[in-house]
């Protein structure tokens, strides 16, 4: 038996998930399975009326990932990065990205520790879970500035 946990909301989306056998998922997403089957490959649940804790089936439609990005764009909920506002632009950027993977302790620790890379990259390759790149690109300031 499966184990579940959620719905949760997620803080970085404002989305509600759902974790079942320690996988997250959407909620919507899970709603629709349990309701109409899986997800064919290639489309996502989307919200009609883009208010995303509204999870009332009849809310749900499938749309590919090109045609969500569309109506998003159209409705002003994704806006085009060279229409941002520096403002707006600098909220995104390190930490609080949503896709960050690093803190900003844990970028000022590699800035003070490896200036220059060298062999301690792979000590903190582990540390932080993260890739060589990602590490190199810190310290060389190509990414939290």
């Amino acid at each position: 038996m499966s184990k579940i946990y959620g719905p949760y909301v997620d803080n970085n989306t404002n989305r509600r998930i759902i974790i079942i056998d320690g996988k997250t998922i959407s909620y919507a997403k899970y709603l629709w399975e349990q309701a109409n089957g899986p997800v064919p490959y290639g489309y996502e649940v989307d919200h009609i009326d883009d208010d995303s804790m509204n999870d009332c089936l009849d809310n749900y439609q499938l749309l590919t990932k090109a045609e969500n990005i569309r109506k998003h764009h159209k409705s002003g909920l994704i806006v085009k990065l060279s229409v941002r506002t520096e403002e707006q632009k600098e909220k995104m950027r390190g930490h609080n990205n949503g896709m960050s993977k690093l803190t900003p302790e844990q970028v000022a620790e590699l800035r003070l520790v490896c200036p220059k890379g060298g062999v301690m990259l792979q000590l903190y390759m582990d540390k932080f879970k993260v890739n060589r790149r990602t590490i190199e690109n810190v310290i060389k300031h190509k990414s939290y500035k």
